[in-house]
């Protein structure tokens, strides 16, 4: 399904339901990302062809197997149960449109189920989906319990509210989080028998070190740690592939070197940029959230003044400094590589 398509179905259906434009967010999500797949298919359709045979063989160890697939798993189990939430007898069209964008990330998810191809994009386009869905309901449902003067948008819905934010908290935030990486081979043909566990940690693990705890725990108990002990090089910054990738900007040409850098290293910096300003912004929270509390202790008694609750300055007075470390470790921890 095309994005024109979504649109025109979203037209005769739209007038129907009682659906408001915060709630079709997931659905204008889940139209642009059938296009872009869509069209990346039949962009790339002869390159993927190419690369499947290149890559005929055995596959790297662990690529598909083992806790990936069983979260995978689990995000096509939460997609399905969602399905089943959505559905209402009453109001069939209200139903199709909230439907749609877990049908569609149900899909995906099944298709990820395929242990010899990687499928990183489908499962990227499948947490998308299921993120933003996670977002609206967040902030229609859990939001207003931070208030005094809102309360949640889809009370009538009763216990189905609850566990409609809690399978897309499960499907569309704990999986992505939790899922370790799949180890992607630098060259296909030529796999490392073991990975780096940087490569292969997930994004919570990877955010608080928690892969590096094997090593860390060995270095505690031994009075000296060898050789073969140690984790092997990943493959990514070995100098052959830096070579490679590398040298054929840097190397001498008509342009400016700080080009052929930029070049080479445009992703490192780019994430360097905004780790650095997410750092900046986490820093102004702890003071701003001190300052709302203080004007909420002085003028505790003056009920229409304050629309926060007070837990919400205090939990952002914690939340302020440890977001900024970890993105000041990510920042000294991001290499040009």
């Amino acid at each position: 399904m095309d994005f024109l398509a979504f649109t025109s179905l979203q037209v005769v259906l739209l007038p129907k339901t009682n659906v408001g434009p915060l709630l079709l967010v997931p659905a204008y999500c889940t139209g642009i990302s059938a296009s872009i797949l869509l069209l990346h298919y039949l962009v790339s359709l002869d390159v993927v062809i190419r690369a499947r045979i290149l890559s005929d063989g055995p596959p790297p160890p662990g690529i598909g197997n083992g806790v990936i697939l069983s979260f995978r798993f689990v995000r096509l189990l939460g997609c399905l149960g969602l399905i089943g939430i959505s559905f209402e007898r009453k109001d069939v069209a209200r139903s199709a449109m909230l439907g749609i964008p877990y049908l569609y990330a149900a899909i995906l998810a099944f298709f990820t189920l395929n242990p010899p191809h990687a499928r990183h994009r489908l499962v990227r386009h499948a947490n998308v989906v299921l993120f933003s869905a996670f977002c609206v309901y967040a902030y229609r449902g859990l939001f207003p319990l931070a208030t005094f003067t809102r309360e949640p948008a889809d009370l009538a819905d009763g216990p189905n509210l609850w566990a409609r934010i809690a399978l897309l908290f499960v499907s569309g935030v704990a999986v992505p989080l939790l899922t370790p990486s799949q180890y992607i081979p630098v060259d296909p043909l030529h796999p490392m028998g073991t990975p780096n566990p940087e490569q292969t940690a997930s994004i919570f693990s990877f955010t608080f070190y928690f892969f590096l705890d094997r090593i860390v725990f060995l270095a505690y108990r031994e009075f000296q740690l060898k050789e073969h002990e140690l984790y092997s090089l990943c493959d990514t910054d070995a100098s052959t592939h830096l070579k490679s990738r590398s040298f054929k900007y840097l190397d001498s040409s008509g342009r400016h070197r700080f080009f052929g850098l930029m070049r080479v290293f445009h992703r490192e910096f780019l994430t360097l940029a905004c780790l650095l300003l997410f750092r900046v912004v986490a820093n102004f929270s702890s003071p701003i959230a001190i300052d709302q509390l203080l004007q909420y202790i002085e003028t505790r008694d003056e009920a229409d003044v304050h629309s926060m609750r007070p837990w919400v300055w205090i939990v952002l007075i914690f939340l302020g400094p440890v977001i900024a470390i970890l993105h000041f470790h990510q920042h000294a921890n991001t290499r040009l590589d």
